[in-house]
């Protein structure tokens, strides 16, 4: 920038800069295909409760909570300049290589 309008300015200056200008300097995020549909998950939300209600104490049911993960090799992505209030979406290039990680909890324990 020095070189094309002949102004020299220090880091800090220029992240003053950009603060005035509203920008904030955060990370993007990956954006998903979908995204998570809110009443779907009130509803088993509320399918769960009534489950814990009616499970005695004594009962010989095994309730475990069970979930799945996976580690994405996705890039990690850096801070950036972006507008206050807004987030940068960042489409994952390629094909994306995955683990799967599993794990249950006892509802009772």
């Amino acid at each position: 920038m020095a070189r094309e309008v002949k102004i020299l300015l220090s880091e800090s200056r220029v992240r003053q800069i950009m603060k005035e200008e509203g920008l904030v300097f955060k990370r993007p995020k990956h954006t998903l295909a979908q995204k998570r549909d809110k009443e779907a998950i009130a509803e088993v939300r509320g399918i769960l409760e009534q489950v814990k209600k009616t499970m005695e104490p004594s009962s010989n049911i095994e309730f475990l909570f069970l979930d799945e993960s996976e580690i994405h090799s996705y890039p990690h992505l850096v801070r950036m300049w972006m507008p206050k209030g807004e987030c940068v979406e960042v489409l994952a290039p390629g094909k994306n290589q995955k683990i799967p990680i599993y794990g249950a909890l006892d509802y009772r324990e």
